[in-house]
């Protein structure tokens, strides 16, 4: 029994010391550019005083990274531009907002046609 300790004490004093600093760094290329897209769903339901309230949030977001000459210092700059965005939210009561770039002055729709939706529905 004794032996069965001091082996498992030796093991996990390995496991201490065997584990590492890892850095991680993300190396960009000098003048360079890349586009990338992401979606983001979110659905969560939030329980209040008992009573579940869902709500939802669909995203698509397309950012153009762009990196330009390496400074003197060693730095090198990227800026990062979004260059779509369009977004759909859904919260409780049939509430509804959407945004999207392509349409950025799009008028949200009134008061008094959501109330006549939801009475139709």
């Amino acid at each position: 029994m004794k032996h069965i300790k001091h082996i498992i004490t030796a093991l996990a004093a390995c496991a201490i010391t065997a584990s590492a600093q890892v850095t991680l760094e993300i190396e960009h290329t000098e003048k360079s550019a890349f586009t990338s897209q992401s979606d983001v769903k979110l659905i969560q339901i939030l329980k209040i005083a008992g009573q579940e309230i869902p709500t939802k949030s669909l995203q698509k977001f397309t950012v153009k990274s762009t990196t330009g000459k390496r400074a003197a210092n060693g730095t090198l700059n990227t800026l990062a531009t979004f260059t779509q965005w369009a977004g759909q939210w859904n919260f409780p009561g049939g509430i509804e907002m959407k945004f999207s770039t392509d349409a950025p002055n799009a008028k949200a729709p009134h008061h008094a046609d959501l109330q006549q939706r939801r009475l139709t529905k």
